[in-house]
């Protein structure tokens, strides 16, 4: 049976998914075992194996999927395979992505106690209900007021609203705020896949922030990660990393460039790769 297959199995009743989660949280069944393309599947399939507009439950769907992202984030910290760790680390973006569209849409449901009557009618109209959510996680009222002036707010804002569980615990407000407003979604995307490796080799949280907030950041990322102990073999230093990691040209010349870098100083290096047109 696939994984994706055992999930939805899972899935069939509330029971069925309480055992699976002890199982996963016991070690009968190890995440570790799972393979790559097994993995794959199950980031793929995630959101539609769990039906987001499925409420069948949902206390136990809720219960499992803040569990299991958090034995995958304790997986990662002692897993030494760097395929699967990156691979964990989506499906753990993929969890609270469904957190926060099932939480979303619990919000939104209409009230039992009047179903023809919508909730947003009650809503005070002289309440700016976004920037009451924001004050409400924790945000600084003056950045908030300010984060939501800008004309593309309410995009902005959807985007952090939907990242600001994942990232709250590893950046500050004020950190989640400028991502949302000048990387957006792809920014968070690319946080989440790479941050573990950006770590290993040296970089602060600060340091990531400025390298995923650039265009192109998934791919520019990608082949940072993947050239690393190359360029490390050849003395680049911190800086120089981050030098290579913001520039776009890196995904074409790190492949092209690769075979004669030896040739020059770290410098020179950190130059060709950033600086070079293709």
């Amino acid at each position: 049976m696939s994984l994706v297959e055992q999930f939805k199995n899972a899935l069939s009743t509330e029971e069925a998914l309480s055992e699976f989660l002890s199982a996963l949280q016991g070690g009968s069944i190890n995440p570790l075992d799972w393979d790559i393309k097994e993995i794959t599947d199950l980031r793929n399939n995630y959101l539609k194996i769990f039906e987001i507009t499925n409420y069948n439950f949902v206390d136990a769907r809720i219960r499992f999927n803040e569990s299991f992202a958090a034995l995958l984030q304790k997986i990662n910290k002692n897993n030494n395979d760097p395929e699967k760790t990156q691979l964990f680390q989506q499906v753990i973006v993929e969890c609270m992505s469904y957190l926060t569209y099932i939480r979303s849409g619990l919000k939104n449901k209409r009230p039992s106690s009047n179903p023809e009557y919508p909730l947003a009618k009650k809503r005070r109209l002289d309440v700016n209900p976004q920037l009451q959510q924001l004050l409400k996680l924790g945000y600084n009222q003056s950045l908030a007021v300010e984060f939501l002036s800008n004309e593309h707010a309410p995009h902005h804002y959807a985007i952090l609203i939907k990242w600001h569980e994942i990232f709250i615990h590893t950046v500050s407000p004020s950190d989640i705020m400028n991502i949302a407003k000048k990387g957006g979604e792809q920014s968070f995307v690319a946080f989440s896949i790479y941050q573990m490796a950006l770590r290993q080799i040296g970089l602060t949280t600060a340091d990531i922030i400025e390298l995923i907030i650039e265009p192109y950041a998934s791919e520019r990322l990608s082949f940072l990660i993947h050239y690393i102990e190359v360029l490390i073999s050849l003395g680049l230093n911190k800086q120089q990393l981050i030098v290579i990691g913001k520039s776009v040209y890196s995904t074409h010349n790190l492949p092209h460039m690769s075979q004669s870098l030896h040739q020059f100083s770290s410098d020179d290096i950190a130059d060709l790769i950033s600086k070079c047109p293709p």
